[in-house]
C-alpha cells in the first residue's frame, strides 16, 4: 500500500469515530448533568424536611410548655379545693 492510501484510510477511520466519539461524549456529559441535578434535589428535599421538622418541634414545645402551664394550674386549683375543703370539716 502506498503512503497516500494509508492516509487517505486513517483519514477515513477517523471521520467515522469522530461522530461516534463525539456523540458518546455527548451522552455522558447529558447523563453526568442529570445525575448531579437528581443529587442536588435530594438534597434541597433533605433541606426541606429538615426545615419542616424543625418547626414540627418548635410548634410541638410552644405546645408542651402551654399543656404544662395548664397542668401547673389545675394543680394550684386542685390544692386550694382540697385546702378550703379540709378547713371546713370538723376534725
Amino acid at each position: 500500500m502506498s503512503d497516500a492510501a494509508i492516509v487517505i484510510i486513517a483519514v477515513a477511520v477517523g471521520g467515522l469515530f469522530a461522530p461516534v466519539g463525539a456523540y458518546i461524549g455527548y451522552r455522558a456529559g447529558l447523563r453526568q448533568t442529570s445525575d448531579q441535578a437528581t443529587v442536588e434535589h435530594g438534597q434541597w428535599l433533605r433541606g426541606q424536611r429538615q426545615h419542616a421538622y424543625l418547626a414540627f418541634v418548635g410548634t410541638w414545645d410552644r405546645w408542651v410548655e402551654s399543656l404544662q402551664g395548664v397542668r401547673r394550674s389545675w394543680e394550684l386549683r386542685v390544692h386550694e379545693y382540697q385546702q378550703d375543703h379540709a378547713l371546713e370539716r370538723p376534725g
